[in-house]
């Protein structure tokens, strides 16, 4: 009997048939812990170490753009200058993880890395709130694979 696939594999194999398997790309288990170590947090969530191991390289058409891969991801916790807010927000809350930004106006954050499958906020440059949310990781990612063409 096989391991049933979970969401984050399933959306692996939807963009591996798309793309093609040379075009999603996963990051080492020592890669995966790098992350870990320069985001500063005890753990990574579940469901964005899937992530990381099945897509941390590259994900086809899906985010691009965006640095949300490695090894662009690994400063981003330190690059927060036009981000006030965000730099406030993740020093104020310990474990708080900083998933990528968007052509420099735009960063996603995390702070319940206690989840499995935490909650997704996205801030704008100069926004004191965010501005948009995902009530989990997995639903970020569904929300960029409904946008692909």
């Amino acid at each position: 009997m096989g391991l049933m696939m979970g969401e984050i594999e399933e959306i692996a194999s939807v963009l591996r048939e798309r793309y093609g398997h040379g075009e999603v790309v996963g990051i080492s288990p020592d890669e995966v812990e790098e992350v870990r170590v320069r985001q500063g947090v005890e753990e990574l969530p579940l469901e964005y170490r899937r992530f990381l191991a099945l897509m941390g390289r590259r994900a086809g058409g899906m985010l691009v753009g965006t640095d949300i891969f490695y090894p662009a991801i690994l400063p981003l916790k330190d690059s927060l200058d036009d981000f006030p807010v965000v730099r406030d927000l993740i020093s104020s809350v310990p474990g708080s993880l900083v998933l990528g930004m968007h052509q420099g106006y735009q960063v996603y954050v995390v702070t319940d890395v206690g989840s499995s499958d935490p909650k997704v906020l996205m801030y704008e440059e100069d926004e004191d709130a965010p501005v948009s949310e995902w009530d989990s990781f997995t639903d970020f990612l569904r929300s960029e694979m409904a946008q692909l063409d």
